[in-house]
């Protein structure tokens, strides 16, 4: 019985872990390096300045960010994962603002 129901935590927590990677979101410990493909803001050379230049991260979803994602905020560009993202941080950009560095 002891091992029956400790094989069934186990399952419980890999799946919740499984569940939380496939949303892109670390699981709880889990260092925040970014992977070597990983493209900062600050490489991007598209002219503007940038609003967190050591984003690699969308900050909504958690996910890579794409050079081609972005909104021109009072701090500088910020960039996104997905056109989804960038709808629901210009939805309610207050939410985010504590991460953002004042210019």
């Amino acid at each position: 019985m002891r091992r029956m129901c400790g094989a069934l935590v186990l399952v419980l927590v890999l799946g919740f872990v499984v569940a939380g990677c496939e949303r892109g979101q670390a699981p709880s410990g889990a260092g925040s390096a970014a992977p070597r493909e990983a493209v900062f803001a600050k490489d991007i050379d598209d002219g503007a300045e940038k609003a967190m230049p050591d984003e690699w991260r969308d900050l909504v979803s958690g996910q890579q960010i794409k050079p081609e994602i972005y909104t021109d905020i009072d701090a500088g560009r910020l960039y996104f994962a997905s056109e989804q993202s960038k709808e629901q941080y210009l939805k309610n950009p207050e939410r985010y603002q504590s991460v953002i560095p004042p210019k």
